[in-house]
């Protein structure tokens, strides 16, 4: 096993048009949707040949009769 001096630290960069940018500069929005395509991805990966993996898209959540205020 190696042993490691000191602190080890990892970053994270995703392919843009304009170059690399660093995942720490994404706004919440990105940062999800990068997140439901490398978690897709990594199934899909993983389950090669015996089925396909594709997101669900969400319903908001008055759509599907839930709300905030719903049993208080």
């Amino acid at each position: 096993m190696i042993d490691l001096e000191g602190e080890l630290q990892v970053e994270s960069y995703v392919h843009t048009g304009e170059g690399l940018l660093s995942t720490k500069k994404l706004d919440q929005e990105a940062r999800e949707r990068l997140a439901m395509w490398l978690k897709e991805t990594y199934l899909n990966e993983l389950f090669r040949g015996v089925g396909r993996v594709t997101p669900q898209k969400a319903e908001p959540a008055a759509e599907i009769g839930h709300s905030d205020a719903a049993g208080r």
